[in-house]
């Protein structure tokens, strides 16, 4: 091969788990220093092109308490969508750094987690593009994993946990109306942050909140468990539209891994 036909035509930067959140639960305050990294990862990469990839956990939509709603893991689209404004709003510095990313003609992958599984619901992933600009296909948001053929296979983990699984994550898309089907951590942490997120709530209020999360929670295992029983549905479907242009013999070998 020559020199020319070595020379990479895109330089790969990958980034997980930064938890964007808002209010007072915001695990995320290196607003200044993500602006600086994008910014400096955009300065050294006119020419190839970036691609920035953002490998789960980007958004921590728990996290997000809107005011006069009830704190939950399982997210309507309205609820997701107004989780994803208050994200915006909170970190004007990251959102201003991922726009001028893609506007000067670099490519976004968001690859989805168990915090931000939300960004699989239609209106949050509308949204989300919305707020990043840039030209058609310039922002993509991905199920389970990236695989770039012959360079890089990247998920973000959760299903490899069988408490953050998703059983129906590559067969199945969320309802465009209906709460997002969340696995048993969810509820967990959940109940973990309870207080920290009803901090005036009296203690009767406490006690619905966490019955209904334990519901939840019971909820979640039941879902795991009952696709456990119909493992060779999930294998049959997954191998007739193996995600991200991988073979169906490598879809099914990750997922019987996991």
């Amino acid at each position: 091969m020559t020199a020319a036909a070595q020379a990479p035509t895109e330089t790969i930067a990958l980034l997980a788990d930064l938890h964007l959140a808002g209010g007072d639960h915001d695990p995320f305050t290196d607003d200044e220093r993500f602006a600086e990294t994008i910014g400096g990862l955009v300065a050294r990469a006119s020419s190839p092109r970036l691609r920035v990839v953002l490998l789960g956990d980007t958004f921590d939509f728990p996290a997000v308490v809107v005011p006069g709603r009830r704190a939950t893991p399982a997210a309507r689209p309205a609820e997701a969508t107004q989780k994803l404004e208050r994200i915006v709003a909170a970190h004007p510095l990251v959102f201003a750094a991922l726009r001028d990313l893609v506007r000067a003609g670099h490519r976004l992958d968001v690859v989805a987690g168990n915090h931000d599984m939300e960004l699989l619901m239609p209106a949050v992933h509308s949204r989300l593009v919305a707020a990043l600009g840039g030209a058609p296909g310039a922002v993509q948001v991905h199920p389970w994993l990236l695989y770039v053929p012959g360079l890089l296979y990247a998920e973000h983990g959760q299903q490899h946990h069988d408490f953050n699984r998703f059983p129906w994550l590559g067969t199945e898309q969320p309802r465009a109306d209906g709460p997002l089907a969340l696995p048993a951590g969810s509820y967990v942490d959940a109940l973990a942050h309870l207080r920290q997120w009803h901090p005036q709530a009296s203690a009767a209020a406490l006690a619905g909140e966490a019955v209904r999360m334990a519901a939840g929670l019971v909820a979640a295992l039941a879902r795991l468990s009952r696709a456990e029983r119909h493992r060779d549905e999930r294998e049959r479907r997954l191998a007739a539209e193996p995600p991200a242009g991988l073979s169906a013999a490598a879809v099914l070998g990750i997922d019987r891994a996991s």
